[in-house]
């Protein structure tokens, strides 16, 4: 194959080539109803702006049918961008392959990728026909759990002979990604393990339409079930169903110390989520009634929590983000929503890692409507 010319290559994806891939559809298009009818329970400190709002989620969402498309002697770079000598396939990748990322805009992106591995080309694997399931927003725990594993689970339920190719950090029982593999009895002789400075030459690469409807912004009720089929009890885990989720790093709560004593005067017990403790954050969301977090990747969790539960975010006025609104709505979690404006200790690289302040009476008075609800 001659890959000499990067900048030749052009963008292929299923919005400009629908039949691209031989596509098979592998799932019928589902219509899910939701019932609004949760509890959305959203207040501001006096310091928030007042022009935020959160639109309420659809009540019915129309998920098209998933194909799975297979392309013959690609490679793989990054472990998810997948390119031949003529195309790059921007299906796998998060934007491209959810209909947002302009043509000109992935290919620019793309080719950047590729010239960093273009000389550092592997073929150990060139016998293999491979699923990639990674792409570049799967290393923050939200993106993985919601939108990348759910492949993972489906082709090992419907074509078990697939191999899985992953980033090797995915791989290891270091990180909670490896771990996720084993929570779900992935077999290890499945996973391809790819280094992120080379390129993979592969028989086959398959490619997996998103279990995720990116206008609703909703996961695909089939991926929701699928990851809620984990059954975990661990005889460590905290005996208490109400839990506060410690943010450590980016996006903390400066008056962290006063908010956690006023938690643990209404029983919730404080848990700090970490690579080396997956099991036990999958064990302990499972029993809970009630979790208090800081909005971002810790809130993903919330599809271990039973039906009905709640939980109970706390905002930074600057970061707003639907994805775990969505996601209380397709659980059937009550949503309750506090939200800070007063900014604590500024982050260096990016506002919405700021530090900031939560108003404690503010919280709570949550805490109590909570309790009520649980009545």
């Amino acid at each position: 194959m001659n890959l000499s010319k990067v900048s030749d290559l052009q963008v292929l994806n299923q919005f400009n080539q629908p039949d691209y891939g031989d596509p098979v559809e592998v799932l019928s298009p589902v219509e899910q109803r939701y019932d609004l009818d949760f509890v959305k329970d959203i207040s501001s400190d006096s310091e928030s702006r007042e022009d935020f709002s959160r639109p309420l989620p659809p009540e019915n969402v129309l998920f098209p049918s998933v194909k799975l498309r297979q392309i013959e002697n690609a490679f793989v770079t990054d472990a998810f961008l997948t390119f031949d000598e003529e195309y790059v396939y921007t299906d796998t990748i998060l934007k491209g392959g959810l209909g947002s990322f302009k043509h000109n805009d992935a290919l620019n992106w793309s080719q950047q990728k590729i010239s960093k591995t273009i000389d550092n080309i592997s073929y150990e694997f060139q016998h293999e026909s491979v699923l990639v399931v990674h792409n570049e927003g799967g290393g923050t725990w939200g993106h993985h759990l919601i939108q990348n594993f759910p492949k993972i689970l489906f082709i090992k339920k419907h074509f078990p002979h697939i191999k899985i190719a992953l980033p090797k950090g995915f791989c290891s029982l270091n990180m909670s990604q490896g771990k996720l593999l084993n929570a779900y009895g992935i077999d290890r002789d499945s996973i391809i393990p790819l280094s992120s400075n080379t390129s993979y030459l592969f028989k086959s690469v398959y490619i997996l339409d998103f279990l995720f409807e990116p206008k609703s912004g909703f996961i695909h009720p089939w991926a929701l079930d699928a990851l809620r089929s984990v059954d975990i009890l661990l005889e460590n885990t905290h005996e208490v169903d109400r839990l506060f989720i410690k943010r450590l790093k980016k996006r903390e709560i400066e008056n962290r110390s006063e908010v956690e004593a006023l938690l643990e005067q209404y029983h919730y017990q404080p848990f700090t989520q970490a690579h080396a403790n997956l099991d036990s954050q999958i064990a302990n969301w499972g029993r809970a009634r009630s979790v208090v977090a800081t909005l971002g990747s810790d809130m993903t969790n919330m599809v271990f929590l039973p039906d009905g539960a709640s939980i109970l975010s706390l905002s930074p006025d600057w970061f707003g983000d639907r994805f775990f609104f969505n996601l209380a709505c397709a659980a059937n979690i009550n949503w309750f929503e506090l939200r800070c404006g007063k900014v604590g200790k500024e982050s260096e690289s990016h506002q919405r890692f700021n530090n900031f302040f939560v108003d404690k009476p503010m919280l709570e008075q949550k805490i109590r409507d909570i309790g009520e609800l649980a009545k």
